[in-house]
């Protein structure tokens, strides 16, 4: 935190050293995450990827295409990548991120079962395509 409040006051920034930092807290690993056999978490570092100079977004989503059912991939980083988060959820995947220091993220992709997408997906249903739901009903 210094080195950050150093460069902003080197921008022209006034630090208002009396108000304290608040650090959050992060929530307990979720279910999803704990609950899995280490044989079922597939990792992959993608900082030697980075270091390279090349953006593992392609190597990232190779691997997600072939994560089973009840899977994780542990992708490790040293940021938090919150667009793959975003993407991914898009495409029904839980996400966690653990931070275990300003160099080392741990970020989790799980694969819910199809199932529980089922589920998920039946909650979603607004009146204005209500009439598309019950024509899909009656049409079997």
């Amino acid at each position: 935190m210094d080195d950050f409040f150093s460069e902003l006051l080197s921008l022209g920034f006034e630090i208002d050293k009396a108000t304290p930092v608040i650090v959050e807290q992060k929530d307990d690993i979720p279910d999803f995450i704990a609950s899995l056999p280490p044989n079922q978490i597939v990792v992959l570092d993608v900082r030697p990827v980075i270091a390279s100079g090349k953006d593992p977004l392609q190597l990232i989503l190779e691997k997600i295409k072939y994560l089973q059912t009840n899977q994780a991939l542990r992708i490790i980083n040293t940021f938090e990548p919150t667009p793959l988060m975003i993407l991914l959820q898009k495409q029904g995947f839980e996400s966690y991120a653990n931070v275990i220091n300003t160099d080392l993220v741990e970020t989790y992709f799980y694969r819910k079962a199809i199932k529980e997408q089922i589920q998920n997906t039946e909650h979603k249903v607004s009146s204005a395509n209500w009439d598309n739901v019950i024509g899909r009903f009656r049409q079997s």
